[in-house]
């Protein structure tokens, strides 16, 4: 809905009507958002300031900080509608004050990583900054 957002619905690709399995009749085009928003196949268009009701919107696109997940309740949580993360800090929560443990020099930092499955990579590393990116 960004009015500097240029979507487009393709009907063709390079000066043909697009092939069936790129999208036609239509294709929507949306730069910038995850490939799901790039919709195929397009044969009715609904605009709505309200997410769609579909179990992947509602329960799968969702970009999770809590770590115990009998906490969760996925309609907290906004659907993912931009690029998706591939690492979460979960804990401590952005802006909390932390310190490392006196004995052991030791600061618990609690996440995940998931990688990018579609492109078969995987994070091997977390690298994380105290001091607002100046060292890692």
């Amino acid at each position: 809905m960004d009015p500097l957002n240029e979507v487009t619905l393709a009907y063709e690709m390079n000066d043909k009507p697009i092939p069936i399995d790129h999208g036609y009749p239509l294709r929507l085009v949306c730069p910038g958002f995850i490939g799901v928003r790039n919709c195929k196949w397009v044969g009715k268009l609904e605009i709505s300031d309200e997410e769609a009701h579909s179990h992947m919107q509602r329960r799968d696109y969702k970009y999770i900080r809590e770590m115990d997940w009998s906490k969760i309740n996925l309609n907290d949580y906004p659907a993912i509608n931009g690029n998706i993360p591939y690492a979460a800090i979960c804990q401590p929560e952005n802006g909390e004050s932390v310190r490392v443990d006196a004995t052991t020099k030791v600061l618990t930092i609690k996440g995940y990583g998931t990688g990018d499955g579609n492109k078969g990579t995987f994070a091997r590393v977390v690298q994380v900054s105290l001091d607002g990116g100046s060292t890692w």
